[in-house]
Protein backbone atom coordinates (compact mmCIF):
# COMPACT_ATOMS: atom_id res chain seq x y z
CA UNK A 1 0.00 0.00 0.00
CA UNK A 2 1.53 3.40 -1.01
CA UNK A 3 0.37 6.70 -0.18
CA UNK A 4 0.97 8.71 -2.79
CA UNK A 5 1.34 12.10 -0.82
CA UNK A 6 2.40 11.16 2.42
CA UNK A 7 4.41 14.50 3.40
CA UNK A 8 3.89 16.02 -0.05
CA UNK A 9 6.63 13.64 -1.26
CA UNK A 10 6.20 14.63 -5.07
CA UNK A 11 3.99 17.61 -6.14
CA UNK A 12 3.51 16.07 -9.84
CA UNK A 13 2.26 19.68 -11.50
CA UNK A 14 1.05 20.58 -14.91
CA UNK A 15 1.81 24.36 -16.45
CA UNK A 16 0.02 26.31 -19.30
CA UNK A 17 1.64 29.72 -20.26
CA UNK A 18 -0.23 32.89 -21.62
CA UNK A 19 0.49 36.44 -22.28
CA UNK A 20 -1.67 39.09 -21.91
CA UNK A 21 -1.07 42.78 -23.96
CA UNK A 22 -3.14 45.53 -22.37
CA UNK A 23 -2.93 48.13 -24.99
CA UNK A 24 -4.92 45.66 -27.57
CA UNK A 25 -6.66 43.45 -25.15
CA UNK A 26 -5.81 40.33 -26.58
CA UNK A 27 -4.39 37.37 -25.40
CA UNK A 28 -2.21 34.14 -26.45
CA UNK A 29 -2.68 30.95 -24.30
CA UNK A 30 -0.75 27.63 -24.66
CA UNK A 31 -2.04 24.24 -25.50
CA UNK A 32 -1.37 23.34 -22.47
CA UNK A 33 -2.50 26.32 -20.68
CA UNK A 34 -5.92 24.89 -22.82
CA UNK A 35 -5.48 21.51 -21.45
CA UNK A 36 -4.65 22.33 -17.98
CA UNK A 37 -8.25 24.50 -17.61
CA UNK A 38 -9.85 21.56 -20.46
CA UNK A 39 -10.47 24.45 -22.66
CA UNK A 40 -11.19 23.61 -26.17
CA UNK A 41 -9.41 25.03 -29.20
CA UNK A 42 -12.06 28.01 -29.63
CA UNK A 43 -12.30 29.36 -26.17
CA UNK A 44 -11.29 32.66 -25.84
CA UNK A 45 -10.30 33.93 -22.11
CA UNK A 46 -10.65 37.58 -20.90
CA UNK A 47 -7.60 38.58 -19.30
CA UNK A 48 -5.67 35.34 -18.71
CA UNK A 49 -4.33 35.98 -15.53
CA UNK A 50 -7.52 36.15 -13.54
CA UNK A 51 -9.40 33.99 -15.89
CA UNK A 52 -13.12 35.76 -14.70
CA UNK A 53 -15.14 32.95 -15.82
CA UNK A 54 -12.97 30.27 -14.31
CA UNK A 55 -12.27 31.34 -11.07
CA UNK A 56 -14.58 30.86 -8.24
CA UNK A 57 -15.44 34.42 -6.84
CA UNK A 58 -14.32 34.04 -2.88
CA UNK A 59 -11.03 34.01 -4.09
CA UNK A 60 -11.20 36.33 -6.62
CA UNK A 61 -10.36 39.57 -4.58
CA UNK A 62 -7.29 37.70 -3.16
CA UNK A 63 -5.94 37.16 -6.75
CA UNK A 64 -6.75 41.08 -8.14
CA UNK A 65 -5.16 42.47 -4.78
CA UNK A 66 -2.21 40.63 -5.51
CA UNK A 67 -2.36 41.90 -9.17
CA UNK A 68 -2.43 45.27 -8.35
CA UNK A 69 0.46 44.87 -6.18
CA UNK A 70 2.70 43.93 -8.83
CA UNK A 71 0.99 46.71 -10.44
CA UNK A 72 1.33 49.68 -8.04
CA UNK A 73 5.21 48.12 -7.55
CA UNK A 74 6.12 48.50 -10.95
CA UNK A 75 6.81 44.77 -10.93
CA UNK A 76 8.71 45.08 -7.87
CA UNK A 77 6.35 42.69 -5.77
CA UNK A 78 6.26 39.44 -7.35
CA UNK A 79 2.67 38.15 -8.75
CA UNK A 80 2.23 34.86 -7.30
CA UNK A 81 -1.39 33.31 -5.67
CA UNK A 82 -3.13 30.29 -5.49
CA UNK A 83 -6.66 30.02 -6.46
CA UNK A 84 -9.31 27.54 -7.36
CA UNK A 85 -10.82 27.37 -10.92
CA UNK A 86 -13.76 25.78 -12.70
CA UNK A 87 -13.14 23.33 -15.61
CA UNK A 88 -16.24 23.11 -18.30
CA UNK A 89 -17.21 20.23 -16.35
CA UNK A 90 -17.85 22.18 -13.03
CA UNK A 91 -15.00 20.01 -11.34
CA UNK A 92 -12.77 22.01 -9.42
CA UNK A 93 -8.89 21.87 -9.19
CA UNK A 94 -6.03 24.54 -7.90
CA UNK A 95 -3.46 26.21 -9.84
CA UNK A 96 -1.51 28.46 -9.08
CA UNK A 97 -1.12 32.07 -10.45
CA UNK A 98 2.77 33.67 -11.45
CA UNK A 99 3.60 36.66 -14.15
CA UNK A 100 5.20 39.32 -14.53
CA UNK A 101 4.85 42.72 -16.68
CA UNK A 102 7.16 42.41 -19.17
CA UNK A 103 6.82 45.69 -20.60
CA UNK A 104 5.96 49.20 -19.71
CA UNK A 105 5.01 52.64 -21.77
CA UNK A 106 6.98 55.88 -21.14
CA UNK A 107 4.08 56.76 -18.44
CA UNK A 108 5.05 53.60 -16.32
CA UNK A 109 1.84 51.53 -17.25
CA UNK A 110 1.82 48.26 -18.44
CA UNK A 111 2.01 47.03 -22.02
CA UNK A 112 2.50 43.39 -21.90
CA UNK A 113 2.36 40.59 -19.30
CA UNK A 114 3.53 37.05 -19.45
CA UNK A 115 2.83 34.45 -16.67
CA UNK A 116 1.61 30.67 -16.53
CA UNK A 117 -0.85 28.56 -14.34
CA UNK A 118 0.42 25.42 -12.71
CA UNK A 119 -1.83 22.86 -11.10
CA UNK A 120 -1.75 21.34 -7.47
CA UNK A 121 -2.54 18.44 -8.14
CA UNK A 122 -2.26 17.22 -4.27
CA UNK A 123 -5.17 19.89 -3.89
CA UNK A 124 -7.02 18.12 -6.91
CA UNK A 125 -7.16 14.71 -4.92
CA UNK A 126 -8.13 14.20 -1.49
CA UNK A 127 -5.49 14.77 0.75
CA UNK A 128 -3.57 11.04 1.76
CA UNK A 129 -5.54 9.06 -1.08
CA UNK A 130 -4.66 5.92 -0.52
CA UNK A 131 -3.77 3.34 -3.61
CA UNK A 132 -4.51 -0.09 -2.01
CA UNK A 133 -3.06 -2.23 -4.90
CA UNK A 134 -0.48 -2.49 -7.54
CA UNK A 135 -2.86 -1.97 -10.62
CA UNK A 136 -4.53 0.79 -8.91
CA UNK A 137 -0.70 2.23 -8.67
CA UNK A 138 0.01 1.58 -12.39
CA UNK A 139 -3.05 2.98 -13.28
CA UNK A 140 -2.57 6.56 -10.79
CA UNK A 141 1.06 6.01 -12.32
CA UNK A 142 0.48 5.98 -15.73
CA UNK A 143 -2.13 8.96 -15.49
CA UNK A 144 0.02 11.75 -13.81
CA UNK A 145 1.08 14.56 -16.34
CA UNK A 146 4.61 14.59 -15.69
CA UNK A 147 7.81 12.66 -15.43
CA UNK A 148 7.82 10.38 -12.31
CA UNK A 149 9.75 7.93 -11.46
CA UNK A 150 11.33 5.76 -8.06
CA UNK A 151 15.02 5.54 -8.16
CA UNK A 152 17.13 3.01 -6.26
CA UNK A 153 20.02 4.50 -3.62
CA UNK A 154 22.55 2.78 -5.82
CA UNK A 155 20.95 5.03 -8.78
CA UNK A 156 19.05 3.44 -10.83
CA UNK A 157 15.66 3.83 -12.35
CA UNK A 158 13.21 1.42 -10.37
CA UNK A 159 9.98 2.75 -12.21
CA UNK A 160 8.71 5.04 -14.57
CA UNK A 161 5.36 6.26 -15.68
CA UNK A 162 4.74 6.34 -19.89
CA UNK A 163 5.62 10.02 -20.17
CA UNK A 164 9.83 9.00 -19.90
CA UNK A 165 9.23 7.38 -23.40
CA UNK A 166 7.47 10.54 -24.83
CA UNK A 167 9.70 12.96 -23.53
CA UNK A 168 13.36 11.29 -24.33
CA UNK A 169 12.29 9.20 -26.45
CA UNK A 170 13.86 5.84 -24.57
CA UNK A 171 12.43 2.99 -23.86
CA UNK A 172 11.35 1.68 -20.34
CA UNK A 173 14.02 -0.47 -20.28
CA UNK A 174 16.49 1.75 -22.29
CA UNK A 175 15.98 3.90 -19.09
CA UNK A 176 16.69 1.31 -16.18
CA UNK A 177 20.17 -0.58 -17.70
CA UNK A 178 22.01 2.84 -17.08
CA UNK A 179 22.79 5.04 -13.66
CA UNK A 180 20.12 7.64 -14.51
CA UNK A 181 23.34 10.15 -14.22
CA UNK A 182 24.22 8.91 -17.47
CA UNK A 183 21.10 10.80 -19.12
CA UNK A 184 22.05 14.07 -17.16
CA UNK A 185 23.42 16.80 -19.51
CA UNK A 186 27.68 16.79 -18.95
CA UNK A 187 27.33 20.19 -17.58
CA UNK A 188 24.50 19.63 -14.68
CA UNK A 189 26.66 16.24 -13.43
CA UNK A 190 28.32 17.79 -10.56
CA UNK A 191 24.91 20.01 -9.26
CA UNK A 192 22.81 17.15 -9.61
CA UNK A 193 25.01 15.04 -7.52
CA UNK A 194 24.99 17.48 -4.85
CA UNK A 195 21.09 17.15 -4.47
CA UNK A 196 21.28 13.31 -4.96
CA UNK A 197 23.48 13.25 -1.53
CA UNK A 198 20.81 16.09 -0.08
CA UNK A 199 18.09 13.51 -1.10
CA UNK A 200 19.76 10.65 0.63
CA UNK A 201 20.73 12.90 3.96
CA UNK A 202 16.71 12.91 4.10
CA UNK A 203 16.66 16.39 2.47
CA UNK A 204 13.59 16.99 0.28
CA UNK A 205 14.32 18.24 -3.12
CA UNK A 206 11.73 21.67 -4.29
CA UNK A 207 12.33 22.48 -7.76
CA UNK A 208 15.84 21.67 -8.45
CA UNK A 209 16.64 22.43 -12.57
CA UNK A 210 19.20 20.24 -14.66
CA UNK A 211 18.89 19.25 -17.97
CA UNK A 212 18.49 15.57 -19.63
CA UNK A 213 20.10 14.23 -22.82
CA UNK A 214 17.48 12.70 -25.15
CA UNK A 215 17.57 9.85 -27.31
CA UNK A 216 17.99 11.77 -30.46
CA UNK A 217 21.00 14.41 -29.09
CA UNK A 218 19.11 17.17 -27.67
CA UNK A 219 18.45 18.51 -24.77
CA UNK A 220 15.44 18.86 -22.33
CA UNK A 221 14.82 21.25 -19.47
CA UNK A 222 13.23 19.27 -16.10
CA UNK A 223 12.41 20.67 -12.76
CA UNK A 224 12.22 18.50 -9.85
CA UNK A 225 10.59 17.45 -6.70
CA UNK A 226 11.79 14.38 -4.61
CA UNK A 227 12.21 12.77 -1.34
CA UNK A 228 13.52 9.58 0.39
CA UNK A 229 11.24 7.03 1.08
CA UNK A 230 10.16 6.21 4.54
CA UNK A 231 12.21 3.01 4.73
CA UNK A 232 15.51 5.19 2.89
CA UNK A 233 15.63 2.33 0.04
CA UNK A 234 14.43 4.67 -3.11
CA UNK A 235 13.83 7.77 -3.89
CA UNK A 236 10.09 9.10 -5.38
CA UNK A 237 10.69 11.39 -7.63
CA UNK A 238 8.39 13.68 -10.05
CA UNK A 239 9.64 15.85 -12.68
CA UNK A 240 8.35 18.44 -15.35
CA UNK A 241 9.61 19.81 -18.62
CA UNK A 242 10.13 23.17 -18.19
CA UNK A 243 11.95 23.65 -21.73
CA UNK A 244 9.11 25.64 -23.08
CA UNK A 245 10.09 28.42 -20.13
CA UNK A 246 13.99 28.16 -20.21
CA UNK A 247 13.64 29.00 -23.79
CA UNK A 248 11.61 31.87 -23.52
CA UNK A 249 13.64 32.61 -20.29
CA UNK A 250 16.89 32.42 -23.10
CA UNK A 251 14.93 34.45 -25.66
CA UNK A 252 14.14 37.07 -23.42
CA UNK A 253 17.75 37.26 -22.14
CA UNK A 254 18.53 37.80 -25.79
CA UNK A 255 16.42 40.29 -26.14
CA UNK A 256 17.24 42.71 -23.07
CA UNK A 257 20.67 41.97 -24.29
CA UNK A 258 20.42 42.98 -28.22
CA UNK A 259 18.10 45.73 -26.37
CA UNK A 260 20.74 46.67 -23.95
CA UNK A 261 23.36 47.09 -26.80
CA UNK A 262 20.73 48.88 -29.26
CA UNK A 263 20.31 51.62 -26.76
CA UNK A 264 24.28 51.50 -25.81
CA UNK A 265 24.70 52.02 -29.69
CA UNK A 266 22.06 54.61 -30.05
CA UNK A 267 23.78 56.58 -26.95
CA UNK A 268 27.06 56.66 -28.21
CA UNK A 269 25.76 58.32 -31.97
CA UNK A 270 23.44 60.63 -29.94
CA UNK A 271 26.66 61.88 -28.07
CA UNK A 272 28.65 61.94 -31.20
CA UNK A 273 26.11 63.83 -32.53
CA UNK A 274 25.55 65.86 -29.63
CA UNK A 275 29.46 66.69 -29.68
CA UNK A 276 29.09 67.32 -33.49
CA UNK A 277 26.52 69.51 -32.81
CA UNK A 278 28.27 71.46 -30.04
CA UNK A 279 31.16 71.47 -32.54
CA UNK A 280 28.94 73.29 -34.96
CA UNK A 281 27.46 76.02 -32.76
CA UNK A 282 30.81 76.56 -32.03
CA UNK A 283 32.55 77.35 -35.35
CA UNK A 284 29.32 79.08 -35.78
CA UNK A 285 29.47 81.51 -33.12
CA UNK A 286 33.30 81.65 -33.97
CA UNK A 287 32.40 82.80 -37.67
CA UNK A 288 30.12 85.12 -36.90
CA UNK A 289 32.90 87.09 -34.55
CA UNK A 290 35.18 86.74 -37.69
CA UNK A 291 32.56 88.51 -39.52
CA UNK A 292 31.61 90.78 -37.06
CA UNK A 293 35.68 92.18 -36.43
CA UNK A 294 35.52 92.28 -40.45
CA UNK A 295 32.61 94.66 -40.79
CA UNK A 296 34.03 96.71 -37.72
CA UNK A 297 37.64 96.97 -39.13
CA UNK A 298 35.64 98.28 -42.45
CA UNK A 299 33.89 100.75 -40.27
CA UNK A 300 37.17 101.78 -38.54
CA UNK A 301 38.78 102.18 -42.28
CA UNK A 302 35.96 104.77 -43.42
CA UNK A 303 34.87 108.42 -42.57
CA UNK A 304 31.50 108.05 -43.82
CA UNK A 305 29.23 108.19 -41.25
CA UNK A 306 26.60 106.97 -42.86
CA UNK A 307 28.42 103.92 -43.76
CA UNK A 308 29.82 103.81 -40.12
CA UNK A 309 26.23 103.27 -39.03
CA UNK A 310 25.27 100.56 -41.52
CA UNK A 311 28.39 98.36 -41.12
CA UNK A 312 27.31 98.63 -37.17
CA UNK A 313 24.03 97.92 -37.49
CA UNK A 314 25.06 94.61 -39.46
CA UNK A 315 27.63 93.65 -37.00
CA UNK A 316 24.81 94.20 -33.96
CA UNK A 317 22.64 92.08 -36.24
CA UNK A 318 24.97 89.49 -36.48
CA UNK A 319 26.38 89.47 -33.07
CA UNK A 320 22.51 88.87 -31.77
CA UNK A 321 22.82 85.51 -33.31
CA UNK A 322 26.36 84.74 -32.96
CA UNK A 323 25.16 84.60 -28.69
CA UNK A 324 22.11 82.22 -29.53
CA UNK A 325 25.10 79.68 -31.29
CA UNK A 326 27.30 80.64 -27.83
CA UNK A 327 24.19 80.23 -25.51
CA UNK A 328 23.20 76.68 -27.29
CA UNK A 329 26.95 75.19 -27.17
CA UNK A 330 27.20 76.36 -23.36
CA UNK A 331 24.05 75.00 -21.97
CA UNK A 332 23.01 71.34 -21.56
CA UNK A 333 20.09 71.47 -23.78
CA UNK A 334 20.84 72.08 -27.95
CA UNK A 335 17.69 72.86 -29.15
CA UNK A 336 16.23 75.62 -26.71
CA UNK A 337 18.21 78.74 -24.90
CA UNK A 338 17.24 80.24 -21.68
CA UNK A 339 14.66 83.45 -22.63
CA UNK A 340 15.80 85.48 -19.23
CA UNK A 341 19.50 84.92 -19.82
CA UNK A 342 19.97 85.53 -23.17
CA UNK A 343 17.61 88.65 -23.45
CA UNK A 344 19.83 90.05 -20.65
CA UNK A 345 22.93 89.69 -22.15
CA UNK A 346 22.12 90.76 -25.42
CA UNK A 347 20.55 94.04 -24.10
CA UNK A 348 23.54 94.57 -21.93
CA UNK A 349 25.58 93.89 -24.99
CA UNK A 350 23.81 96.64 -26.97
CA UNK A 351 23.51 99.40 -24.53
CA UNK A 352 27.64 98.77 -24.17
CA UNK A 353 28.09 99.20 -27.77
CA UNK A 354 25.89 102.75 -27.31
CA UNK A 355 27.71 103.83 -24.47
CA UNK A 356 24.10 103.92 -22.36
CA UNK A 357 25.91 104.59 -19.18
CA UNK A 358 27.90 107.80 -20.23
CA UNK A 359 23.99 109.07 -21.96
CA UNK A 360 22.54 107.76 -18.75
CA UNK A 361 20.14 105.33 -20.53
CA UNK A 362 18.92 102.55 -18.11
CA UNK A 363 17.37 99.58 -18.81
CA UNK A 364 14.24 97.65 -17.10
CA UNK A 365 12.98 94.37 -17.31
CA UNK A 366 9.79 91.80 -17.20
CA UNK A 367 11.59 88.84 -18.63
CA UNK A 368 9.48 85.05 -18.09
CA UNK A 369 12.38 82.77 -18.12
CA UNK A 370 11.22 79.77 -19.74
CA UNK A 371 13.19 77.25 -22.38
CA UNK A 372 12.68 79.15 -26.24
CA UNK A 373 13.46 76.84 -29.25
CA UNK A 374 16.11 78.33 -31.18
CA UNK A 375 13.66 78.61 -34.45
CA UNK A 376 11.94 81.32 -32.25
CA UNK A 377 15.14 82.59 -30.46
CA UNK A 378 17.37 83.38 -33.57
CA UNK A 379 13.77 85.86 -34.89
CA UNK A 380 13.02 87.11 -31.32
CA UNK A 381 16.70 88.27 -30.86
CA UNK A 382 17.01 89.66 -34.18
CA UNK A 383 13.56 91.85 -32.89
CA UNK A 384 14.89 92.46 -29.87
CA UNK A 385 18.45 94.09 -31.69
CA UNK A 386 16.07 96.23 -33.76
CA UNK A 387 13.98 97.55 -31.18
CA UNK A 388 16.92 97.99 -28.55
CA UNK A 389 19.25 99.74 -31.29
CA UNK A 390 15.97 101.71 -32.44
CA UNK A 391 15.38 103.39 -28.87
CA UNK A 392 19.19 104.15 -28.48
CA UNK A 393 19.39 105.59 -31.84
CA UNK A 394 16.03 107.91 -31.69
CA UNK A 395 14.28 108.21 -28.63
CA UNK A 396 16.93 110.41 -26.76
CA UNK A 397 18.84 112.52 -29.12
CA UNK A 398 16.34 115.59 -28.33
CA UNK A 399 18.70 118.50 -26.84
CA UNK A 400 16.40 119.25 -24.18
CA UNK A 401 16.33 115.12 -23.15
CA UNK A 402 19.03 114.03 -20.61
CA UNK A 403 19.18 110.57 -20.75
CA UNK A 404 15.73 107.90 -20.01
CA UNK A 405 14.52 104.42 -19.80
CA UNK A 406 13.89 101.72 -22.07
CA UNK A 407 11.50 99.06 -21.02
CA UNK A 408 11.62 95.18 -21.72
CA UNK A 409 9.15 92.75 -21.43
CA UNK A 410 9.25 89.06 -22.70
CA UNK A 411 6.29 87.20 -20.87
CA UNK A 412 5.09 83.91 -22.07
CA UNK A 413 0.84 83.24 -22.22
CA UNK A 414 -1.29 80.52 -21.77
CA UNK A 415 -1.90 78.47 -24.86
CA UNK A 416 1.34 79.04 -25.70
CA UNK A 417 1.38 82.56 -26.50
CA UNK A 418 4.58 84.78 -26.24
CA UNK A 419 4.15 88.83 -25.42
CA UNK A 420 7.26 90.89 -26.56
CA UNK A 421 7.33 94.83 -25.77
CA UNK A 422 9.87 96.63 -26.33
CA UNK A 423 9.09 100.57 -25.18
CA UNK A 424 11.09 103.91 -24.18
CA UNK A 425 10.62 107.28 -22.61
CA UNK A 426 12.15 109.64 -25.03
CA UNK A 427 10.62 111.99 -27.70
CA UNK A 428 8.88 109.57 -29.62
CA UNK A 429 8.38 109.45 -33.77
CA UNK A 430 6.89 111.80 -36.03
CA UNK A 431 3.46 112.77 -35.89
CA UNK A 432 2.41 111.44 -38.68
CA UNK A 433 4.44 108.16 -38.40
CA UNK A 434 3.23 104.74 -40.26
CA UNK A 435 4.93 101.86 -40.20
CA UNK A 436 4.24 100.24 -43.44
CA UNK A 437 5.04 103.63 -45.20
CA UNK A 438 7.75 105.63 -43.16
CA UNK A 439 10.26 102.47 -41.52
CA UNK A 440 13.36 101.94 -42.28
CA UNK A 441 15.73 98.86 -42.50
CA UNK A 442 15.40 98.05 -38.88
CA UNK A 443 11.46 98.56 -38.61
CA UNK A 444 11.16 96.40 -42.22
CA UNK A 445 12.77 93.48 -40.56
CA UNK A 446 11.06 93.38 -37.92
CA UNK A 447 7.95 93.50 -39.66
CA UNK A 448 8.90 91.04 -42.07
CA UNK A 449 9.80 88.39 -38.99
CA UNK A 450 6.85 89.00 -37.37
CA UNK A 451 4.45 88.23 -40.42
CA UNK A 452 5.81 85.85 -42.27
CA UNK A 453 8.06 83.80 -39.95
CA UNK A 454 6.77 84.11 -36.48
CA UNK A 455 2.81 84.26 -38.13
CA UNK A 456 2.23 86.62 -35.52
CA UNK A 457 0.93 90.35 -34.91
CA UNK A 458 2.53 93.28 -34.42
CA UNK A 459 1.17 96.86 -32.70
CA UNK A 460 3.52 100.16 -32.55
CA UNK A 461 2.18 103.24 -30.37
CA UNK A 462 3.45 106.59 -30.22
CA UNK A 463 2.43 108.14 -26.74
CA UNK A 464 4.63 109.66 -24.33
CA UNK A 465 7.51 107.66 -26.12
CA UNK A 466 7.52 105.13 -28.67
CA UNK A 467 6.51 101.36 -27.84
CA UNK A 468 6.53 98.18 -30.14
CA UNK A 469 4.30 94.96 -28.80
CA UNK A 470 4.46 91.95 -30.34
CA UNK A 471 2.51 88.67 -30.19
CA UNK A 472 3.02 85.21 -31.37
CA UNK A 473 2.03 81.70 -30.95
CA UNK A 474 4.94 78.86 -30.16
CA UNK A 475 4.35 75.83 -32.39
CA UNK A 476 5.68 71.87 -32.18
CA UNK A 477 9.10 72.82 -34.21
CA UNK A 478 11.29 69.81 -35.55
CA UNK A 479 13.82 71.55 -35.81
CA UNK A 480 17.39 70.78 -37.69
CA UNK A 481 19.10 71.62 -34.44
CA UNK A 482 16.85 69.13 -32.57
CA UNK A 483 18.43 65.41 -31.56
CA UNK A 484 16.09 63.49 -31.49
Amino acid sequence: MINLFEKNYINPVFSGFWEWNFKTQTAFISQDFRTLFGLGNGAVIDRPYLCSSLILKEDEPLLLARFEEHIKSGGKIPFHVKSRYYRPDKSVFSAICSGCVTEWDDSANPVRMTGCHTSCLEDSLKNGFIIETDDEFKTVFSLLPNLICTISREGYFTKLNSNWVDLLGYEIDELKKKPFIEFVHPEDLKATSIEVEKILSGKKTINFINRYIKKDGSEIWLEWNAVLSKNQTQIYASARDISIRKNFEKSLIESEKKLQEDQEKLQASLNEKEILLRELYHRTKNNMQVICSMLLLQAYDTDDENVQNILGAMESRIHSMALIHQKLYQSGNLCNISTREYIVELAQMICENYGCSEKKISMSYDIDDFSLNIEYALPCGLILNELITNSLKHAFCHPAQEGGNIYLAFKKGPERKVFIKVSDDGHGAMKDFDPARNAKMGLQIILAIVEHQLEGSVIFENIKGFSCGITFKEKDIKSLYEIK
